[in-house]
């Protein structure tokens, strides 16, 4: 079957098609991607503490502070403690020389029969910041079992 279409069927396509023929194209700008948004700044990269023997432990280490959003994760490893002892761990204020108070508890460190052991705590930033920023210097220390330092470590930058 053959279908025919007349001429005036056709007649009210053409103020569709002079509508369409005649829009203009879109510009450079709108066809353009938006610019880009600054790349957010990297996180900051960890810092490590080394500890150093006190009190003839022969206890040395290091605690190695990672931020993570608004915490940061204290990854403490200590090494040459005796076998099969706990050693209770702090950040404080102030320098080896002269600890101040604990600004945050740690995790206690149980040292094996290889006479090494970590533990690791996670703590809000915001602590060890406003502890850094009204006293200066962090520190990170572990104790004998009499509560004498084992070892202690200045943390750079807090």
């Amino acid at each position: 079957m053959r279908t025919s279409i007349s001429t005036g069927s056709l007649l009210w396509l053409l103020p569709l098609a002079a509508v369409v023929g005649c829009s203009k194209p879109e510009s450079k700008a709108a066809s353009t991607p938006a610019a880009a948004a600054p790349a957010p700044p990297p996180p900051p990269s960890p810092v490590t503490a080394k500890l150093e023997t006190e009190n003839r432990s022969r206890v040395t280490g290091e605690a190695v502070l990672t931020p993570k959003g608004d915490s940061t994760e204290i990854a403490l490893t200590l090494h040459g403690g005796r076998a099969n002892t706990t050693y209770p761990s702090h950040v404080h204020f102030g320098t080896c020389k002269k600890p101040g108070a604990v600004v945050v508890p740690l995790k206690s460190v149980k040292v094996g029969r290889n006479r090494s052991g970590t533990s690791t705590t996670t703590v809000l930033t915001a602590t060890l910041d406003s502890a850094s920023a009204a006293h200066g210097t962090l520190l990170v220390q572990s104790h004998l079992r009499n509560g004498k330092p084992a070892a202690c470590g200045e943390v750079p930058g807090k």
